[in-house]
């Protein structure tokens, strides 16, 4: 959140006022930079937590047949924090793009809305819920023994 959050505020030409943790959110405080208006963002946190443990238990199965172990696990956690890092990116450009067009500050075209858009449903519903089965096929395809 505090590296994705300030990356996504340049993206859309504004910058991160403050991140306030919530009981089971983060709300970001951004101001627009041209147009010196601010705009609130909250980000549930229980959207993007769930599957880390089946990752770690995928990962538990391999790391007994795997030969370079650590470099296995440096690759899994790897994916697991760019999946991650593009999830709450593509979260935090959506709602920013959203904000900007429901308080009228300038014309979001058709394109720029559906790529943002585009972006967070590909990592919501696709990459989100496929990470722990990407992370056994790194696991599988790039360190397994050779039998």
């Amino acid at each position: 959140m505090y590296i994705t959050a300030p990356v996504a505020a340049i993206t859309k030409g504004a910058y991160v006022d403050s991140i306030e943790r919530l009981s089971d959110a983060f709300q970001l405080k951004l101001m627009l930079k041209k147009y010196m208006e601010p705009c609130t963002v909250k980000i549930t946190t229980s959207r993007y937590t769930y599957n880390f443990p089946l990752s770690l238990a995928i990962t538990a199965v391999f790391i007994s047949r795997i030969h370079k172990k650590k470099q296995a696990i440096i690759a899994v956690i790897a994916m697991l924090t760019g999946v991650h890092f593009l999830y709450l990116y593509s979260l935090e450009t959506l709602a920013l793009t959203r904000a900007i067009y429901d308080k009228n500050l300038r014309d979001v075209g058709w394109i720029e809305m559906n790529v943002h858009l585009s972006l967070f449903l590909f990592t919501d519903g696709f990459l989100i819920r496929l990470e722990p089965f990407i992370a056994g096929f790194v696991l599988y395809f790039k360190f397994m023994r050779k039998n």
